[in-house]
């Protein structure tokens, strides 16, 4: 035959293989992408929940020492422990009030695709008495 035209059947199941096993690694990639934007969401989510914690601690003119534990909306599940950190009193100037330094760890947790993600944030704060 001089002018052949056209593909023969081999050459066609290969090309099918080839766009077949492209298009899974692509499907792959894009449900990978979708899982990681909605796992960032989540931690979002956690971590604005969590600082907007922190500030009613930090703005909480009685804080005490303890631990305390809640829910917010959304199933994700808040606690918080305000530890005493260093000696029990300084005077800050020394010819100042008493201050007292308290450790605030805020906890969030929520469930993700079957197991359990958390994050916590930590600062110090200052409680100055008379």
């Amino acid at each position: 035959m001089k002018g052949k035209q056209g593909f023969t059947l081999l050459e066609v199941m290969v090309a099918l293989a080839i766009l077949s096993i492209g298009l899974l690694v692509m499907i792959e990639l894009i449900a990978w992408a979708l899982r990681s934007a909605s796992t960032s969401q989540e931690y979002t989510q956690a971590v604005f929940l969590a600082r907007q914690k922190m500030e009613e601690l930090l703005l909480d003119p009685g804080l005490k020492e303890g631990a305390v534990e809640g829910e917010f909306d959304g199933g994700y599940r808040w606690s918080v422990q305000v530890v005493e950190q260093g000696p029990k009193e300084i005077r800050f100037p020394p010819e100042g009030r008493w201050t007292r330094l308290m450790e605030l760890r805020v906890k969030v947790a929520w469930p993700s695709r079957g197991r359990e993600r958390s994050l916590q944030l930590t600062s110090l704060k200052a409680v100055v008495g008379s």
